[in-house]
């Protein structure tokens, strides 16, 4: 038997239930039939189902496609509430995915704190037997949220061969890129290798870092009774992959050796210098006043850092030409001490 049923010169073709309460289905031929014929995937072969229970499909008066909820949420999106919406329980969601395709999901919540994860963009692969994440964007709440104010951030995350992903970098709410624990850091391996005269070891810059430190005066021998103050004193660093470039101002308001023995040497670097084993190495600017020395036209005052024992401190020195070494230096009573220079770190 065929039944056929023709429109109206608007298009549409209306089918009226009963008045009664009953069975108001439209069956379909179990069988898969041909081109355009409505069939369900799941539950009874040929069924197409319209309910007005929660979990159904509905299609309301302004022309929203409802999936689980018989009403348009229009409290996320105020009086913009979309023409498609999907709603679950504790989350909306929408997933696709294959045995052998990607899977994506996008959440969105509606009860929320600071760290509430409020979307999520997933992409999985199938392993044969389940969906494994191989990489997500992850949008989360930094800060307190409030009428009118929702801080948020972004964390990217990639899965490195395991069985799920690391965070590597976010984008934090002030709109800083920040790499996270885990990422190695900026590979910069596409850029021109060195050239033939050097041997390059490294592409990635793995640290950027600035910052205060306090140095203060240490004696190369034994402390003793030293003591010291200053009327001023200010360290200042910034730190790029393993190069640290140092500032120091210096000011003695009074110095005393007392016990103390040998030279003195400024303790207090932001990093243990590269070396494991006694070393020194001089670069940058020095000027000294009021030190315990003698300058002669062929003094060439500089610093060394010199590392031993994981320490970090550096000696004070005047180089004077045609001597291999160098003489160590006392700070006077009201001694200044300025510099700026780098060294290699350990880290």
């Amino acid at each position: 038997m065929t039944l056929r049923l023709s429109g109206d010169t608007s298009g549409f073709t209306e089918i009226k239930a009963a008045d009664a309460a009953g069975d108001n289905s439209i069956k379909l031929p179990a069988a898969n039939g041909s081109a355009n014929q409505l069939l369900q995937n799941g539950g009874t072969a040929g069924e197409l189902q319209y309910t007005s229970a929660g979990s159904g499909l509905h299609y309301d008066a302004s022309g929203r496609l409802l999936l689980g909820t018989p009403t348009a949420r229009t409290d996320y999106y105020g009086s913009l509430a979309s023409d498609l919406q999907v709603q679950g329980t504790t989350f909306a969601a929408i997933s696709t995915h294959t045995t052998t395709g990607n899977g994506a999901v996008i959440l969105s919540r509606e009860t929320i704190i600071n760290g509430s994860t409020v979307g999520n963009l997933s992409w999985q692969g199938h392993d044969g037997s389940t969906l494994v994440e191989a990489a997500s964007i992850t949008g989360r709440i930094e800060g307190a949220p409030g009428g009118s104010i929702m801080p948020g951030k972004l964390v990217f995350s990639t899965n490195s061969g395991g069985s799920s992903v690391t965070p590597r970098v976010e984008i934090t709410s002030n709109g800083a890129l920040k790499l996270l624990a885990g990422c190695p850091g900026i590979d910069f391996s596409a850029t021109q290798p060195a050239a033939s005269a050097g041997t390059m070891t490294s592409e990635t810059l793995d640290s950027y870092e600035e910052g205060t430190f306090t140095p203060s005066y240490l004696m190369t021998g034994v402390n003793g009774t030293m003591s010291q103050s200053f009327s001023h004193t200010d360290g200042r660093y910034v730190k790029v992959g393993k190069i640290c470039f140092i500032a120091i101002d210096m000011r003695l308001s009074s110095f005393n050796k007392g016990t103390g023995t040998g030279a003195v040497r400024v303790q207090g670097l932001p990093f243990i210098p590269a070396q494991t084993s006694n070393y020194k190495r001089a670069t940058g600017f020095l000027n000294l006043y009021n030190w315990n020395y003698s300058a002669t036209a062929t003094d060439n005052p500089v610093f060394s850092v010199y590392q031993n024992s994981n320490q970090t401190w550096m000696d004070i020195s005047v180089q004077r030409l045609g001597n291999t070494g160098a003489d160590l230096l006392d700070p006077g009573n009201t001694s200044m001490l300025f510099m700026s220079g780098c060294y290699e770190t350990k880290d």
